[in-house]
């Protein structure tokens, strides 16, 4: 399932189905299933990861290349850093 959109670690997410729907998230970790664990530093932060399926999501374009190579590495990534990174991209245009 994973095939059909290409998520990578540290790349931004918006939820289009559910009760966040239209909120930005960074993909913190990839499922061998049709799950990404998402995380946006404030309601769903690093430690506790959201569960959202491939489907319900929009894959964006920008990745967090920084967070990307802490994530693949194991080094700790903090909650203000998924928020700057968020923001960073949080473009009226690109959200």
């Amino acid at each position: 399932m994973l095939d059909d959109k290409q998520v990578v670690l540290g790349q931004l997410v918006t939820s289009i189905a559910g009760r966040d729907c239209g909120t930005g998230y960074l993909v913190v970790a990839i499922d061998s299933s049709s799950y990404i664990h998402v995380t946006n530093g404030r309601n769903h932060p690093i430690a506790k990861p959201k569960k959202k399926n491939i489907r319900h999501v929009k894959v964006l374009q920008p990745v967090a290349t920084v967070l990307t190579k802490k994530l693949a590495e194991g080094e700790t990534v903090t909650d203000e850093a998924v928020r700057q990174a968020i923001a960073c991209f949080s473009e009226p245009d690109i959200l």
